[in-house]
Order: structure tokens, then sequence, then C-alpha cells
């Protein structure tokens, strides 16, 4: 089951990347925003047969569409984003 909470990032004007890197803009953002792409994380990480893991999305046209799944994810600008402690989250 993904965390309550996601980060959805803004690329910078000129730029298609989203990684925190090359954001500028964090938000923190609930399955109430985006519910099918939170299901399409969790069925992205079940192909893996991962518990734990950090799956990053976009909208194509609209569309939602798996760009990468992370099997050793980091979470160095979500957890300050989001305010969740990942670990003590995956552990509950």
């Amino acid at each position: 089951v993904a965390l309550p909470l996601a980060v959805e990032r803004t690329p910078v004007p000129g730029d298609f990347r989203t990684n925190t890197d090359f954001s500028n803009e964090l938000r923190a953002v609930s399955r109430d925003t985006y519910p099918e792409l939170f299901d399409l994380a969790e069925r992205g990480a079940m192909v893996l047969r991962r518990l734990f893991t950090g799956v990053d999305l976009r909208l194509q046209n609209g569309r939602p569409c798996i760009l990468e799944v992370n099997r050793r994810p980091g979470f160095r600008a979500f957890e300050p984003a989001t305010g969740l402690n990942v670990a003590h989250a995956a552990l509950t």
C-alpha cells in the first residue's frame, strides 16, 4: 500500500526533468489528488514484488505512465516536503 502522500515536482521552465535536483517546486499531494497515479505506483511495486520502493510517474497527454520503479529509493527531498518519516511509515 502506498504512503498517504506523494511529492509532485514541477520542472524548471524549459526542462522536462522532474528529479528533485532539477525541480524548482516540491509539493506534497494526497491520494485524493491523483488516485490513478497512486494505484499505478502500487501496481508497479507489485510487479517487482517490492514492499518498499519509489515509483516515478508522469502524466503523458493526461494518461498516467511509469517512468521508473526504484528498488533502492532515496527520500532526501520527499521527507521534508511531506513531513513523513518513510522508514517509520514502512514499518507500521
